[in-house]
């Protein structure tokens, strides 16, 4: 009687370390394969930013209406984020921090007409365009924020106006 109660321990502690281990290997089963690991995953708002822990300050655009020969477009909502990387994992969403840090912006409605892009300062580096409706543009440090001049352009030639910056939001 005594041997299988033994044998019944061992065999509980046999599956218990089974089921670790696969919980394991589960938690870091990537569900969908990236292709590209080091891309940064952008925030859709700053409220998705603070949802996943990145958001680091609010910004409002100076001026917040600009003006193209087709339309009138209106800088909305503005946040700091810390880049990191998204994976969809079978037990849920995994970060996975970049260094570095990315302005985020938004159109309060609408979108960009396609002649017309948001490049940063004399760089000749566009701003990313993710989904036709947030802008990103990486930073190294936050207090970059200040210094930070964008354009909107129509052509990689024509004279850059620097004249969007972002402030705190107050």
């Amino acid at each position: 009687m005594r041997f299988l109660h033994t044998r019944s321990l061992r065999i509980a502690a046999v599956t218990c370390a089974v089921l670790a281990l696969l919980l394991v290997v589960a938690w870091n089963t990537p569900v969908s394969f990236d292709k590209v690991p080091s891309a940064h995953t952008a925030s859709t708002s700053a409220s998705e930013a603070k949802a996943r822990g990145l958001w680091v300050a609010s910004f409002v655009a100076s001026p917040a209406e600009l003006s193209t020969r087709t339309q009138t477009v209106h800088i909305g909502a503005a946040w700091l984020e810390s880049r990191s990387h998204r994976r969809q994992m079978l037990l849920g969403p995994s970060e996975r921090s970049l260094g570095g840090y990315t302005l985020c912006f938004t159109l309060s409605e609408g979108s960009l007409d396609h002649d017309y892009f948001f490049v940063s300062d004399d760089s000749g580096v566009g701003v990313a365009e993710n989904g036709g409706f947030i802008y990103t543009t990486d930073i190294r440090e936050p207090s970059d924020v200040a210094d930070l001049r964008l354009s909107l352009v129509s052509s990689w030639h024509e004279p850059r106006l620097k004249n969007i910056r972002f402030v705190p939001h107050p």
